[in-house]
């Protein structure tokens, strides 16, 4: 038998076996980038967002933008929601250039709809850790985080200067 004809014989074994290789490995890719995700603490300095990793009509690589991250199921996050869209008219009202935007954490839920703020949600779901998640992105880059429950102190560091207090 020609090495043609022995080719011609193994190809559907050859594209399974290349397949059944593909998804292993595709799978180990998942299971590694979900393993060594960085605590919101560590986003300091990071270019957020991610490419790819939200889904917002707001462009975050410009301005100055508060942005909470929270879970549709969270009664908490909708109660700072409401608060944050009430900041967001304040600050307007005042001149100030700040964007404010709310971004679920919960890829199959749609997004709060909050007049005055902007929108979006994550690909994937729960990307850092437990909501609600509030950052200060400049020019696409974090330049604070708070986690927790408790409100954000605006007039302590950090945030103070970043306002323009």
């Amino acid at each position: 038998m020609s090495a043609l004809t022995a080719l011609r014989s193994a190809w559907p074994r050859l594209l399974l076996g290349g397949l059944l290789l593909a998804a292993v490995l595709y799978t180990m890719a998942l299971t590694h980038t979900q393993a060594v995700k960085l605590q919101p603490s560590q986003w300091v300095g990071q270019t957020w967002p991610a490419p790819g990793a939200i889904e917002a009509s707001a462009d975050f690589r410009a301005g100055r933008w508060v942005v909470l991250l929270y879970s549709a199921g969270c009664g908490r996050c909708r109660a700072t929601a409401d608060y944050y869209a009430d900041l967001a008219q304040l600050w307007r009202s005042e001149g100030r250039e700040v964007g404010v935007a709310l971004i679920s954490t919960d890829p199959k839920t749609a997004p709060l709809s909050v007049p005055g703020v902007e929108i979006g949600r994550f690909y994937v779901a729960q990307p850092y850790g437990k909501p609600p998640v509030v950052l200060v992105v400049v020019d696409g880059k974090i330049v604070a985080v708070h986690e927790g429950r408790n409100q954000v102190a605006w007039s302590a560091p950090p945030f103070a200067s970043w306002l323009g207090r």
